[in-house]
C-alpha cells in the first residue's frame, strides 16, 4: 500500500467478529488466531477499543469498515445489548446494500438460538463447535469466490521482489521492508521510523542511537524468558537477535552494533502475528546495513 492510499482503506477489515464475552475464550479468540495465520484481517473489540474510547463510535467504525460480520450466536449472545445491536446494524446494512453481510455461526442448539432471530432463519449457518480451522476454511473460500480485495493487517506474502527500502539519513542505515505493509511516520528526532501503521497492537519500528559507554544495547534481555542469538546479516555483518514472550506479546529485537552506532529493528506483536510472519521479520532484520562513512561520523539531532 503506497503513501497516497486512503487512510480509511488501511483500516479496512475482511470480517467483524460479533460475539458475547463468555464465548470469547473458547470460540472467538481461536478463530481470530486462525484468521491471522491465514492473512485474513478481522475487527475484534479487545484489539480495537482502547481505554477511554467511545464504544459506540468504535463499533460503528468497525462495522462500516468490515466486508462481512461473523456473528457467534449462542445462549450467551441472546439478550445482550451490544452483540444484538451489532447484529441489528449488520442486518440493516445487508438489507440496504442488497449484499450478504451477516455470516451466522451457531454455538449450541440451533433451533432455540434461531427462534429468537427470525431474520436469520433462511440463512445457511455454520456450527461453531466444528472448530476455528473449519470456519476459517469456509471464510477463506468465500473471500476467494467473491474476489474480495484483501484488506489484511496480516497480509499474504506477495512476490519476493515486492519490497521497499527504508533509508535513514541521520545515522546512515537502511533496511528492506515489505511494500504491502502500511508505512508509518518518521520519528520527530529523525532517528528512525514506524514501519507498520494502522493497528495500535502492532508496533514495528527501526531506530538508531549513539553507542555511549553507558548505553545498554540489549534492554530486551531484561524481559523474562528472553532468548539471545547471533545472526549473520546479508552484508556479512553480525548482529544479535532477542526474542521474548510475555503476557501474550512477542518482542522481536535485532541489534546491530556498527562502530559508535546502535541500529535497532524492533517489533512487539501478538503471538499469532509472529507465528504468521516470523520469516518476514527475520528477513527485515538480516537486511539491516550501515554506510561505513557514518560509523564514526558526528550526528547532531
Amino acid at each position: 500500500m503506497g503513501n497516497g492510499a486512503d487512510p480509511a482503506d488501511r483500516r479496512r477489515r475482511d470480517v467483524f467478529l460479533s460475539h458475547a464475552s463468555p464465548d470469547k475464550e473458547q470460540y472467538v479468540r481461536p478463530f481470530a488466531e486462525e484468521l491471522a495465520r491465514r492473512g485474513i484481517s478481522f475487527w475484534l473489540d479487545e484489539a480495537e477499543i482502547d481505554w477511554g474510547d467511545s464504544i459506540t463510535r468504535k463499533i460503528n467504525e468497525g462495522l462500516s469498515l468490515s466486508r462481512y460480520v461473523v456473528v457467534f450466536l449462542s445462549p450467551d449472545f441472546m439478550g445482550r445489548q451490544w452483540p444484538e445491536a451489532e447484529l441489528a446494524a449488520a442486518l440493516n446494512r445487508e438489507n440496504s446494500d442488497g449484499e450478504t453481510v451477516v455470516l451466522p455461526v451457531v454455538i449450541g442448539d440451533a433451533r432455540s438460538v434461531l427462534a429468537r432471530y427470525p431474520l436469520l432463519r433462511d440463512k445457511l449457518y455454520l456450527d461453531g463447535r466444528k472448530g476455528p480451522s473449519f470456519l476459517a476454511d469456509r471464510l477463506e473460500k468465500l473471500l476467494r469466490s467473491e474476489n474480495v480485495p484483501p484488506h489484511s493487517l496480516h497480509p499474504r506474502r506477495p512476490a519476493a521482489t515486492d519490497w521497499r527500502t527504508y533509508s535513514n539519513r541521520r545515522f546512515g542505515y537502511s533496511l528492506d521492508v515489505p511494500s504491502w505493509w502500511p508505512p508509518g511516520e518518521e520519528s520527530t528526532t529523525g532517528d528512525g521510523a514506524s514501519l507498520y501503521a494502522g493497528n495500535p497492537d502492532i508496533d514495528i519500528r527501526v531506530y538508531g542511537a549513539i553507542n555511549h559507554s553507558w548505553t545498554d544495547p540489549f534492554p530486551t534481555l531484561r524481559e523474562p524468558n528472553a532468548r539471545l542469538d547471533q545472526i549473520r546479516l546479508d552484508d556479512g555483518s553480525e548482529a544479535s537477535v532477542i526474542v521474548a514472550k510475555r503476557n501474550g506479546i512477542v518482542t522481536y529485537h535485532v541489534v546491530l552494533l556498527a562502530g559508535d552506532l546502535i541500529i535497532n529493528f524492533y517489533a512487539q506483536v501478538s503471538p499469532a502475528f509472529f507465528d504468521a510472519h516470523e520469516s518476514t521479520l527475520h528477513r527485515i532484520g538480516r537486511s539491516m546495513r550501515v554506510d561505513n562513512t557514518f560509523r564514526t561520523a558526528s550526528r547532531a539531532p
